[in-house]
């Protein structure tokens, strides 16, 4: 049986498979006790991103007290930008 501490590190490969270069999976699956440590990857500029989000209710009545329903939803959205080196704008709508 694989210990866990391989098993991890088989993991982290896997995930950096989009990342393997053009040895893919191959090298990525071969050598699991090398450090699973990835480059990160650079953010194109500018980045668009959207988030969904609602939300729904409801409170039974009794014969003292009404129902209660409710819902709500929206998106919201943005732009970020690198504007020098350790600035980011950003423009969200909602």
């Amino acid at each position: 049986m694989m210990p866990c501490s391989d098993a991890r590190g088989g993991l982290r490969r896997l995930r950096q498979l989009p990342y393997a270069g053009p040895s893919g999976a191959d090298s990525v699956l071969g050598y699991a006790g090398a450090p699973a440590i990835a480059p990160a990857a650079p953010a194109p500029d500018p980045t668009f991103w959207a988030q969904g989000l609602g939300a729904w209710g409801n409170i039974d009545g009794n014969h003292n007290a009404s129902a209660v329903s409710d819902t709500f939803g929206g998106i919201l959205a943005g732009l970020d930008v690198t504007a020098g080196g350790n600035w980011n704008l950003g423009l969200a709508v909602g």
